[in-house]
């Protein structure tokens, strides 16, 4: 998980699915949020919450909205 460019969640390997969580200070505004996920085989989860002062935790989905351009290219896979 990406936001503005920053690694913020790493979650990478291959493994049985697992909450990781990470934390960014945010200014009031737009921010550009990327995820990415991949599968080797087997089933797949992928849940992306937020959470912050005045903000209980809930989905990140109702919250995420397109470029006009439409799915950005994903970043470079971390290694």
């Amino acid at each position: 998980l990406w936001v503005d460019g920053k690694l913020v969640v790493n979650n990478d390997g291959i493994h049985a699915p697992q909450e990781k969580s990470g934390s960014v200070k945010l200014t009031a505004g737009l921010h550009k949020l990327v995820v990415g996920v991949f599968n080797l085989g087997g089933g797949i989860e992928l849940k992306v919450a937020v959470q912050g002062p005045g903000l209980g935790r809930r989905d990140a989905g109702a919250l995420v909205q397109l470029t006009p351009e439409g799915n950005p290219k994903p970043p470079e896979p971390v290694r």
